[in-house]
C-alpha cells in the first residue's frame, strides 16, 4: 500500500498538479471518504483501513516530491567540515534525509505489526483486545463466548453470552450458543429452554430445530426430538444428517414404547 501511495504521488507521467493544498484535501478526503463507512461498523476491524490507507500513502509520496524539489530548487547551505570537500553534496543530504524519514516510517508500522500479531494470536486474544477498546460491544461478547466454547472453556463462555444478552436482549445466536454450552455439559433442559427462546425469535433457523432435537435426543425424549426434525425437515428437505438422527429417534421411540407396554 505505502509502495503504492508513493508510485502515485511521484509518477513523472502524472497530471498536472492542483498544488500542495488541493493535493492534501485530496489525500486526506480520500482517506476520510473510504474510512467514514468503518466507522460505522460494529466493531470496526483492522481490514477496513487498508483502502484508506491509500489516501495517506498519496500524501506521503507528495511530500517526498516535495523534499526533493526543496533541495533542487535551493542548493544545500549546509557546510561542514571536510569530508574531501568544504560542502555536503546535495544529493547526500538528500538521500540521508530520506533514509531517515523511510526508515523511520518502517520502524514505526514494523513495531506496529508486532503488536497487532499479539492481538491477533487466536480469537481470544482477538476478541479480549476488541473489549479492552469497545467494552459495551455486545458483539464482541458472543465472539470471545464463541472462543471459549471452542476451547473448552465453558464459564468462560457462559460469562460472555450471559453478558451479550444483557447488552442485546432477544439476540438468537447468543441464546442458540449458550444452549450449545449447556449441551456440552449436559445440561439438556437448559440447553432445550436457550434454544427454545431462540426458535421464539427466530422460528425460521433450521440449525436451531436440529440442535433443539439434538438435546431431545440426549436426554431421551425421543418422541420430541423426532418432532423437531421433522420441523428442521419440513423447512429444509434435504437434511440428510437430520433425517438419518429422525430414523434413529425413530427406532429407539419405538422401543421405548415397547419397553413401557411390557411393564
Amino acid at each position: 500500500m505505502l509502495w503504492a501511495g508513493t508510485q502515485v504521488g511521484t509518477s513523472p507521467g502524472k497530471p498536472k498538479s492542483y498544488g500542495a493544498v488541493g493535493e492534501t484535501v485530496f489525500g486526506f478526503g480520500f482517506f476520510v471518504a473510504m474510512i467514514f463507512p468503518a466507522l460505522i461498523v460494529s466493531p470496526p476491524a483492522d481490514r477496513y483501513n487498508y483502502i484508506p490507507a491509500a489516501g495517506l500513502c498519496f500524501l506521503y509520496g507528495e511530500f517526498i516530491i516535495w523534499l526533493y524539489g526543496l533541495f533542487r530548487e535551493n542548493p544545500a547551505p549546509l557546510s561542514g567540515e571536510k569530508l574531501g570537500q568544504g560542502r555536503f553534496k546535495q544529493p547526500l543530504v538528500l538521500g540521508w534525509m530520506l533514509t531517515a524519514l523511510i526508515s523511520a516510517h518502517i520502524f514505526v508500522l514494523g513495531f506496529a505489526s508486532v503488536y497487532r500479531t499479539s492481538a491477533w494470536r487466536d480469537s481470544l486474544t482477538l476478541w479480549s483486545d476488541v473489549l479492552k477498546k469497545y467494552p459495551l460491544e455486545y458483539m464482541a461478547y458472543y465472539g470471545r463466548g464463541n472462543a471459549y466454547n471452542a476451547a473448552g472453556q465453558f464459564r468462560g463462555a457462559f460469562a460472555d453470552f450471559n453478558r451479550c444478552l444483557e447488552l442485546r436482549p432477544g439476540y438468537w445466536k447468543a441464546l442458540a450458543n449458550r444452549g450449545r454450552t449447556f449441551a456440552e455439559i449436559k445440561e439438556y433442559d437448559k440447553a432445550v429452554s436457550d434454544y427454545g427462546a431462540a426458535i421464539a425469535i427466530n422460528p425460521a433457523e433450521v440449525q436451531l430445530f436440529i440442535n433443539r432435537g439434538n438435546a431431545y435426543f440426549l436426554k431421551e425424549d425421543y418422541d420430541r426430538a423426532v418432532k423437531d426434525y421433522d420441523r428442521a425437515l419440513a423447512i429444509s428437505p434435504y437434511l440428510t444428517k437430520a433425517a438419518e438422527n429422525r430414523r434413529i429417534a425413530v427406532g429407539k421411540s419405538g422401543r421405548q414404547l415397547v419397553k413401557s407396554r411390557r411393564k
